[in-house]
C-alpha cells in the first residue's frame, strides 16, 4: 500500500525500482511458499515433485562404462541445488498464512481456492470420469463401452459412491485443516461446487455420447439417479448452511434445512451425522447428533462470523441479491451469499428425461383402458361422476408432484402435453359411453330425429332406462371434469418455470367436456324423440277432414304424455338444473316443429277437426310448459342431506319460448277455419312474417281449389319464389299473443272484417262465424279449468 504513493517515481528514481522488484519478490516467494505449505498439509505432491516422478517415467536408462562418462553425460549442465523442502506447519500457523494470503490481494486469494480445490478434486475425475475409465486398465474388462461403464463407480447406478467420495473429502479436509479458513472464504462451498460441476459435466457423458451408459433408457436407474442427485444438493446446501455458515442467495436469513424439503410431502427438519448423512431431527440420532451440535458451538470451536469481527458491518440480509461485487466482500472480510447448489449437477438430466415421460404416457394409457370399461358411478360429491373421473385427476395431481420435485421446466411442460392428450382420450372415452344412433327412415317428413342431410335418413338414439342413468352419468362426469381442468390448470401454471408460464392452455381440453356434454344433451332429447314419434304418426290414422263433432283430447294426447312424463322425470333427478333446463328447450323446441310438419302434411282439415286439434294443441302445450316443473317435490339422488324443492313455476324465459312455438299452430289452425273471404286480411294481421308458402299451406289444408288459391295468393301480393316457412319471431309472438291465451282476439277479427266486408248484404255468415268460434272458445275454458 505504501508503494503505491511512490508509483510515479519507480522508472526515475532507481532506488525506488529496486524497493518495488524486491517487495515483488517477497510476495512471489510468500505466495509459493503458503501454497506449497498447504499441499504438504493436505497429502497433495508438490509441482517438483511431480515433475521428478514424470521424467523418471519418461528418461530411458543409460548403462555405466568402465571409462568414465561418455560424452554425453559430459554435455549435461549440473543439478541446480535442491530447493528446501516445506515443513508441516501447525494449524495456527496455516490459520496465519491465510490472513498473509488475504494481505496479498483479492487474486491470489482466489488463485489459492481454485489451486486447493483443484489439488483435493485431482483423484475424483480418475474414480469417476466416464472418458478415463475406458482407459483405466483397473477398471478395464472386455466387452463394448456401455458394458465397461456399467461394471465401473462413474454409471448411474453407482452415484452415490460419487457423493460418499465427496463426503470423505471434506471430512478429512476438516481433520487436516481444521479452524485453519476464515469462514469468509467459503473453502467447503467451493470444494462442493467444483465437485458438482464436474459431477454434471461426468453425467452428461453417461447421459448421451460415446461413453453414454447402457441404462441411460432404464427408467428406474434413470430417476433414481436424479433423484439421488437433487437429495445430495439438497443435502449439501442444508449441512453448509449449518455447519460452515455458508448464506446463500435465495434463503439467507432462514435455515436451509427448514425448507430442504421443498415439494415433498415430509417436512422435518435434518441434522446431519459426521460424515454428511442427512438424519430426521426427531428421530433418536438425530436428537444426540443435534445436542453433540449445540454444545460444539458453546465452546466456541466454530465461532459466528460476527463475533470474530465485532468491527465489521452487518450487510443487509434481506435483500440476498446485493450488487455489491465480490471484491467488495473481499475488503470487508464478510460472508458473501453464494450461488444456491440446486441444479448444477442435477441439471444435466433435463434433457434426458424421455424415458420417464414415456412411462407417465404408458401409464396414463393404462388408465384411459381401465376407465372404458369401468362404470362405477361415485355419489360422494355433489352429482354422481364415474369413478374413473377422479382417479385420473388424482393420478395427474401425483404425477405432477412428481415431476416438479424433480424439475419445474421443460421436461414438466412435455408432460403437460401428455395430460393435454390424457383428457382428450378420456374425453373421447365418454363419448364411447353414449348409446350409438340408429339409422330410421324420415316417413313423411315426421321424424324427430336429427336431420343428417337431403337424402331422407336421420340419426336417432333409443335409450332404455338403464341409458338414461348412463347419460346422465357422462353428463355430470363431464361438468366435473371441465371444473376441475380449471384448477388442473392453475396448479401447472403455478409450478411451471416462467419460461413456458405463458404457453399453459387447458381451454381446448375443457371444450372437449363441454363438446361431449352437449352431444349427452341432444342423445337424452334423441331417445325422448324416438319414443314420442311412433305415438304421433297415429294422428295420421285420423280423418280429420271429415271430422264433424268435437270431443275430448284425442288419445294421442295423453299416450304422449306417457311416453314424457317417466322419462323427464327421471333424468330430472340426475341432471344439473342448467343441464336440465337445456335438454326442455331443445326437446320443446324439436317437438313442436315436428308437431307443426305433422299438421301440414295433412290432406284437408275441416273446421271440427280444427278446433279438436286446438284442443290437442292446448293440452300439448300445458304439458311441454311443465317439463321443467313436471316433479315439483322431488327428493334429489344427488347426494345431498336434504331433498330439494324445485320450483313449482317454469322459468319465463322458457316459458316465452314455449308459447312462441306453440303460436305458429295454434295461427295455423284458426288460419285454417276462417272464411276464405276473410283469409288475406286475417292472414297478414294475425301472421305478419308469414310467406307464400305458408299461405299455400293454409289454403291446402282448407281444401281450396287450385284457381282459387291462385286468386287468393294473387291478392295477397305474397312473393311467390319464397318457398320456406316465415319464423315466428318476437314480433309475430306479440302480435299474436292474446292468440296464444285464447281464440277470442281471432274471432273478433274475424267478426270485424267479416262484418265490414258483408254490411248491407245480411249477417247470417257473420252470426254462423260468431257462434263456431263462441262454442270453441267455450270447450277451451272448460278443458283450462279442468287442468287447473
Amino acid at each position: 500500500e505504501l508503494l503505491k504513493h511512490f508509483q510515479n517515481y519507480h522508472s526515475s528514481i532507481d532506488k525506488m525500482r529496486e524497493i518495488r522488484d524486491n517487495v515483488s519478490n517477497i510476495r512471489k516467494e510468500l505466495r509459493a511458499s503458503i501454497f506449497d505449505s498447504f499441499k504438504v498439509a493436505g497429502g497433495i505432491p508438490l509441482e517438483e515433485e511431480l515433475k521428478k516422478l514424470q521424467n523418471k517415467a519418461m528418461k530411458p536408462k543409460v548403462e555405466a562404462h568402465a571409462f568414465g562418462p561418455t560424452e554425453t553425460e559430459f554435455d549435461v549442465a549440473p543439478p541446480s541445488p535442491p530447493k528446501p523442502k516445506p515443513i508441516l506447519l501447525p494449524h495456527s500457523a496455516l490459520a496465519e498464512a491465510c490472513h498473509v494470503i488475504d494481505s496479498l490481494g483479492f487474486d491470489v486469494r482466489k488463485t489459492f481456492i481454485d489451486n486447493f480445490c483443484n489439488d483435493h478434486l485431482g483423484p475424483y475425475p480418475k474414480m469417476f470420469s466416464p472418458e478415463l475409465v475406458m482407459v483405466n486398465k483397473s477398471f478395464k474388462i472386455a466387452g463394448t463401452n456401455e458394458s465397461v461403464i456399467a461394471e465401473s463407480p462413474c454409471s448411474l447406478d453407482m452415484v452415490e459412491r460419487r457423493f460418499a467420495w465427496l463426503r470423505n473429502l471434506i471430512r478429512s479436509i476438516d481433520e487436516k485443516f481444521e479452524d485453519v479458513f476464515p469462514v469468509y472464504w467459503q473453502i467447503h462451498y467451493q470444494i462442493t461446487s467444483s465437485f458438482l460441476k464436474m459431477t454434471h459435466s461426468h453425467f452428461l457423458q453417461l447421459l448421451d455420447g460415446q461413453y453414454k451408459d447402457k441404462d441411460a433408457q432404464n427408467v428406474t436407474v434413470l430417476l433414481k439417479a436424479f433423484q439421488k442427485t437433487i437429495l445430495f444438493e439438497k443435502e449439501m446446501t442444508a449441512w453448509l448452511a449449518r455447519d460452515y455458515k455458508t448464506m446463500f442467495a435465495e434463503t439467507p436469513t432462514k435455515n436451509i434445512t427448514e425448507t430442504l424439503s421443498d415439494g415433498e410431502e415430509n417436512d422435518d427438519v435434518l441434522e446431519f451425522d459426521e460424515y454428511g448423512n442427512a438424519v430426521t431431527a426427531s428421530s433418536a440420532q438425530g436428537i444426540r447428533i443435534k445436542y453433540e451440535r449445540q454444545m460444539k458451538e458453546k465452546k466456541g470451536k466454530k465461532k459466528a462470523l460476527n463475533d470474530e469481527n465485532p468491527n465489521i458491518p452487518v450487510l443487509n440480509t434481506e435483500d440476498p441479491m446485493d450488487e455489491m461485487p465480490y471484491a467488495a466482500y473481499y475488503e470487508m472480510k464478510v460472508n458473501r451469499p453464494m450461488p444456491p447448489l440446486f441444479s448444477i449437477s442435477s441439471a444435466a438430466f433435463y434433457n434426458y428425461l424421455d424415458p420417464y415421460i414415456k412411462l407417465e404416457r404408458e401409464n396414463m394409457k393404462e388408465q384411459i383402458t381401465a376407465a372404458s370399461t369401468d362404470t362405477t358411478v361415485g355419489t360422494r360429491g355433489e352429482l354422481p361422476v364415474f369413478i374413473s373421473s377422479t382417479t385420473l385427476f388424482v393420478y395427474m395431481k401425483s404425477s405432477i408432484n412428481r415431476c416438479t420435485a424433480l424439475t419445474r421446466g421443460k421436461t414438466f411442460f412435455t408432460l403437460y402435453r401428455a395430460f393435454e392428450d390424457l383428457l382428450k382420450s378420456y374425453a373421447d372415452v365418454l363419448s364411447q359411453k353414449l348409446p350409438a344412433p340408429i339409422q330410421t327412415t324420415n316417413i313423411g317428413g315426421i321424424s324427430l330425429g336429427l336431420q343428417s342431410g337431403s337424402s331422407g335418413r336421420s340419426a336417432a338414439h333409443k335409450v332404455s332406462p338403464t341409458d338414461e342413468y348412463n347419460i346422465c352419468h357422462v353428463i355430470g362426469t363431464c361438468e366435473y371434469c371441465a371444473d376441475t381442468v380449471e384448477a388442473l390448470e392453475e396448479s401447472i401454471r403455478d409450478n411451471m418455470d416462467d419460461e413456458f408460464k405463458d404457453k399453459i392452455d387447458l381451454g381446448p381440453s375443457q371444450e372437449l367436456f363441454y363438446d361431449v356434454t352437449a352431444k349427452a344433451i341432444r342423445v337424452l332429447v334423441s331417445g325422448l324423440e324416438t319414443r314420442v314419434e311412433g305415438i304421433l304418426k297415429g294422428i295420421y290414422s285420423i280423418n280429420w277432414g271429415t271430422m264433424d263433432a268435437v270431443g275430448e283430447e284425442s288419445p294421442y294426447v295423453a299416450s304422449v304424455s306417457e311416453a314424457i312424463r317417466p322419462y323427464v322425470t327421471r333424468i330430472q333427478k340426475l341432471l344439473p338444473l342448467s343441464y336440465f333446463r337445456s335438454f326442455c328447450d331443445k326437446f320443446s323446441g324439436g317437438f313442436c316443429d315436428a308437431y307443426y310438419n305433422i299438421i301440414i302434411r295433412q290432406k284437408r282439415i275441416s273446421e271440427s277437426g280444427t278446433q279438436q286439434l286446438l284442443l290437442d294443441v292446448y293440452n300439448l302445450k300445458t304439458l311441454i310448459l311443465k317439463l321443467p316443473v313436471i316433479d315439483s317435490t322431488t327428493s334429489s339422488t344427488l347426494g345431498r342431506d336434504k331433498p330439494t324443492t324445485s320450483p313449482a313455476i317454469p322459468p319465463a324465459m322458457y316459458t316465452n319460448l314455449v308459447n312462441q312455438n306453440f303460436s305458429r299452430i295454434e295461427i295455423l289452425l284458426k288460419l285454417v277455419s276462417t272464411p276464405p273471404e276473410l283469409l288475406v286480411d286475417v292472414f297478414k294481421s294475425t301472421w305478419p312474417t308469414g310467406t307464400a308458402y305458408d299461405f299455400q299451406t293454409v289454403m291446402k289444408l282448407k281444401d281450396m281449389k287450385r284457381a282459387e288459391q291462385n286468386a287468393l295468393l294473387e291478392k295477397s301480393g305474397l312473393d311467390r319464389s319464397v318457398t320456406t316457412s316465415g319464423v315466428v319471431g318476437a314480433a309475430f309472438v306479440g302480435a299474436s299473443s292474446a292468440v296464444a291465451a285464447s281464440s277470442a282476439n281471432v274471432s273478433n277479427a274475424v267478426t270485424e272484417l267479416w262484418k265490414g266486408k258483408t254490411a248491407g248484404a245480411g249477417d247470417g255468415l257473420a252470426d254462423k262465424v260468431n257462434s263456431d268460434f263462441n262454442q270453441m272458445k267455450e270447450k277451451v275454458e272448460n278443458l283450462r279449468k279442468q287442468f287447473r
